[in-house]
């Protein structure tokens, strides 16, 4: 893409040695970048694209909703239980596949008492990830209420994790229509009823929704919600 861009713009001629695009087929890494899915498994391109070369077709699952046109060759299937896909889209562990594309779609709601260490706190966000099956690689940001923005934990797993840290009040976090795991103590400790599920919750966005309730343990509270979100064939 960058070559033909330059060539456009220097009345050039771009010479184009990658075979997908010298045999017009489906490329599969071009597509992840356009989605903003991140590869698990960079070898992976490499099996997926041999296969097309072939001129044999290759299969998808998508836990997402899935616009535009297939391209040639690519045949999406309604789910991955039943045989092993070329590649699969989820933020979720799935059955394996030749190729794992994750789309940064999660939002971790974090509430915890003063003091907790990174490494408290990184320990049990890797329990939470591993006993709900998210990928760490689908998490997009972590949020709680404003009273932690300078918890020094949680900044530090942030930083360490390359994850932006979000924090809001007690009223827009009271604000937020729904069910949650209320708890009399945490209310009149912090004004909301509920850290994290209403964090994570909030950090989605309008239209997102939570999909993991309250899980505690060690003196920290996580959430998961989800944002709508949905790949699309169509450059």
């Amino acid at each position: 893409a960058l070559a033909e861009a330059l060539a456009e713009n220097f009345s050039a001629v771009p010479v184009l040695t990658t075979a997908t695009d010298v045999n017009h087929r489906f490329a599969v890494d071009v597509f992840a970048e356009q989605n903003g899915l991140f590869i698990v498994n960079k070898a992976g391109i490499k099996t997926v694209s041999a296969k097309l070369l072939r001129g044999e077709e290759i299969s998808f699952f998508s836990a997402g909703a899935v616009k535009g046109t297939l391209p040639y060759g690519v045949r999406e299937l309604p789910n991955c239980s039943v045989e092993q896909v070329d590649f699969l889209i989820s933020p979720f562990e799935e059955k394996r596949a030749s190729l794992v594309l994750v789309p940064k779609v999660i939002v971790l709601g974090i509430g915890c008492k003063a003091g907790k260490s990174a490494a408290e706190i990184n320990d049990f966000v890797e329990l939470f990830l591993k006993n709900t099956k998210i990928r760490k690689e689908a998490i997009k940001a972590v949020c709680s209420i404003d009273k932690k923005k300078e918890e020094s934990g949680i900044l530090i797993f942030c930083k360490k994790e390359n994850l932006p840290f979000f924090t809001y009040s007690a009223e827009e976090l009271n604000a937020l229509p729904g069910v949650f795991c209320a708890s009399a103590f945490v209310e009149k400790t912090v004004g909301v009823d509920n850290v994290c599920e209403r964090a994570a919750r909030k950090g989605c966005g309008e239209n997102g929704k939570l999909i993991i309730k309250k899980c505690a343990g060690n003196g920290i509270t996580l959430a998961a919600a989800m944002t709508d979100w949905s790949v699309s064939f169509d450059a």
